[in-house]
């Protein structure tokens, strides 16, 4: 009987709620960047090689070297979690890098104009985001991880 009564209050609740009028305002574009980005948002510590080999089941790029290591540090994010944003460099076409990232993650690439994009996950359930953009004869690309520590 007390759920009967409930239910009977919400439904012109909700009837009002729903019923505004149509809005003479467009909606909102879905743009995502539209607001700042997570990496905008947190703070960017140098994170340790040590760390990042210990949280991150993916192997390095063959012969990439690395530009900067940086861990994203913010209030928002779960304890659980660290949040990594990696630069790299190859000598190696940007089709080559996405080729091995494409195995690694077992995900497509999404191609632009000669740049790259993949998302995909470690066998561990880490999240990772791939960029790979031309540059001069070889690559430049970021790997942006979730490392999610329990599982």
């Amino acid at each position: 009987m007390k759920a009967t009564r409930l239910f009977v209050l919400t439904i012109p609740l909700l009837i009002l709620g729903c019923s505004s009028g149509p809005s003479n305002e467009p909606p909102a574009p879905l743009n995502p960047s539209a607001g700042p980005s997570v990496s905008e948002t947190s703070e960017r510590v140098k994170a340790d090689p040590q760390e990042i080999k210990s949280v991150l089941d993916l192997p390095e790029y063959p012969g990439a070297t690395v530009v900067d290591d940086a861990r994203l540090i913010n209030p928002a994010f779960s304890p659980d979690e660290r949040r990594y944003v990696l630069s790299r460099k190859s000598t190696d076409s940007p089709e080559k890098v996405a080729k091995f990232y494409e195995k690694e993650l077992k995900q497509p690439a999404a191609e632009k104009e000669k740049s790259y994009e993949i998302f995909g996950q470690t066998s561990r359930g880490n999240g990772v985001r791939v960029n790979i953009e031309p540059d001069g004869t070889g690559s430049s690309f970021v790997l942006v991880v979730i490392a999610y520590l329990k599982k």
